[in-house]
């Protein structure tokens, strides 16, 4: 992989870590039980990051397979 698509792989892998952990804090913050039931902003906000992790991991991951 190039230069710039690793840069980028792990760009969208740290945002959509970020994402979640901003989610999680905000149910913390307002007290959140069960984010899922409950559908929380937190929750919402953590469930934009989820795909962002997985094409992050996903490009990340391809990258190793094929440097091996």
């Amino acid at each position: 992989l190039s230069s710039l698509v690793k840069t980028i792989a792990v760009s969208i892998l740290v945002a959509g870590v970020a994402l979640f952990d901003i989610g999680l804090t905000l149910n913390w913050l307002q007290g959140v039980d069960d984010a899922f039931g409950q559908s929380s902003r937190g929750y919402k906000i953590s469930s934009v990051g989820t795909p962002l992790v997985l094409v992050g991991a996903g490009i990340v991951f391809y990258g190793v397979i094929m440097a091996l």
